[in-house]
Formats: structure tokens, C-alpha cells, sequence
């Protein structure tokens, strides 16, 4: 006999045993939670002994598996993860210390002394590791509106040290008209919660996350020539733009999944 039709029949046979076990795979997991009840042991190497015989179908499914369901599981993972720092420093609330903002997604920890993003660079995921480190005092939940406007009050983003008052006048001039533009009304709102505060707006692209008006510059800088490109133009793309606070604008990108990564 030669090697081919040996090799022919060891494929026939694994794709007999694989469509074997599709056609049974309820009645031999039903029969494997009675063992395990039984004799656990057992079960375990029956499971090991079945897994051995069927490797390359049980590699495929769970491969498949996980590039379908990778990222809502990372979506769960980080909201569980997130709802028990938050309600620990909450006191249970589950809602911001300076307004009723209670939507999971428009609330972060802040850093009550400043210095958030400097511990973000060495530790990675606050919230895991306050979890790790058994909630440390000196932290408070925020909704993203005042947490934006504490780190301006507080020149945290240290804007006096970059431009002069003249500068940052003008840039928030030009912010106001491009945002009362979009907003059609002579005063910038927010199109869902109706705030007003200009340091809590933002301009939010509709059916997208904003990559491709953004990338070029960077998102640091992109909003600015943004505005400048969109004010120079006269404001075109009513249908394109809204304007949204932060924490609205934050909701919608994470319920619609618009953000790059499995954020929250």
C-alpha cells in the first residue's frame, strides 16, 4: 500500500471523526457534565483523551472563536472591571461628585492632585491597578465634562506654559463661531444634553470617529486646523458635524463602537 492512500485514509478518517462529532456533540456533552458529576478526574482525562483525537478541529473552532468574540469579551472584561472602581469610589452612587451624570461610559477616575497622566505612562490601566493596589485614597469619579474643565481651571494640560493669553483667546474665539456654526444657534449647545460650557464641547463627526480629519496632524493638534480648515470654508458639512459634549461624545463613540480599541 502505498504512503498517499495511507496519508488519503488517515484524512477520510479525521473528517469522519469530526463529522461524527458534529452530528453528536450535544448528547457527548451532556454525557460529560454527568461525568464530571460522577468522577471529575475521569473527566478530565476523557476530555483530554478527546481533545488529543480531535486537536486540529478543537485549534480551528476556538481560533475562530476568539477573533469573533475577542473584542466584546475586552468590552465586558474592562466595564466589569470599571463598574467596581467606580462604584467603590463612588460610594455606591455610581454617579459624578459634582453633577448627576450616571452613565457608566461618561465616568472616570480623576486624580484629586493632578498628575494622571504621568501615572497612566507607568502603570498602564488605572483601573487595574487600583484594583491591585486595594483602592489607595487620593482619587474621585468625575463625568468627563468636569474632569475636562477641572484639568483647564487647573492648567493641567499646562497651557500657559505653550501659548500666550492672546493665542489661546483667539483659538477659543475661532472655536465658538466654527461650534455656533454647527450648532445653528448663536450660542454652542451640546445636541443631546443641551450644555453650554464651551471647555466641555466638542465637535463630533456623525457616522465616524473622526480618523481621517485628524490622523494628518495628530490628535493633539488636529481639532485646531480643523476648525481653522472648516472656518475658511464657511462652515461646510452641516450633515457631518454635531456638536456634543465630552461626555455625550464619549457614550456615543463607545456604544457605537467608533473607537479604535475595546475602550471604556
Amino acid at each position: 500500500m502505498s504512503i498517499d492512500i495511507i496519508d488519503l485514509k488517515i484524512i477520510n478518517h479525521k473528517e469522519s471523526q469530526r463529522k461524527w462529532y458534529e452530528k453528536n456533540k450535544d448528547e457527548i456533552s451532556k454525557k460529560r457534565k454527568n461525568e464530571r458529576l460522577i468522577d471529575s478526574d475521569k473527566a478530565r482525562e476523557l476530555d483530554r483523551i478527546e481533545y488529543h483525537n480531535n486537536r486540529e478541529y478543537y485549534v480551528k473552532y476556538h481560533r475562530e472563536y476568539y477573533r469573533e468574540n475577542q473584542k466584546e469579551y475586552f468590552i465586558k472584561y474592562n466595564l466589569n472591571k470599571k463598574q467596581k472602581v467606580i462604584s467603590h469610589y463612588s460610594h455606591g452612587t455610581m454617579k459624578c461628585a459634582l453633577c448627576d451624570e450616571n452613565r457608566i461610559y461618561a465616568l472616570v477616575i480623576d486624580h484629586i492632585d493632578g498628575g494622571g497622566c504621568e501615572q497612566h505612562r507607568k502603570v498602564g490601566s488605572i483601573y487595574l491597578w487600583l484594583k491591585k493596589n486595594n483602592f489607595p485614597d487620593g482619587y474621585q469619579v468625575l463625568c468627563q465634562n468636569h474632569n475636562k474643565e477641572k484639568a483647564i481651571i487647573n492648567n493641567e494640560y499646562h497651557r500657559k506654559k505653550l501659548v500666550s493669553k492672546r493665542v489661546q483667546k483667539n483659538r477659543d474665539d475661532r472655536k465658538w463661531r466654527v461650534f455656533s456654526a454647527y450648532s445653528n444657534s448663536p450660542i454652542p449647545y451640546c445636541k443631546v444634553c443641551n450644555e453650554t460650557n464651551l471647555d466641555m464641547l466638542e465637535l463630533d463627526h456623525i457616522d465616524s470617529d473622526g480618523s481621517e480629519d485628524l490622523q494628518p496632524c495628530g490628535r493633539r493638534y488636529g481639532g485646531r486646523i480643523l476648525y481653522l480648515k472648516l472656518e475658511r470654508n464657511n462652515y461646510p458639512d452641516k450633515n457631518k458635524y454635531q456638536v456634543l459634549c465630552s461626555n455625550c461624545n464619549y457614550v456615543k463613540r463607545t456604544e457605537n463602537k467608533e473607537v479604535g480599541r475595546p475602550q471604556i
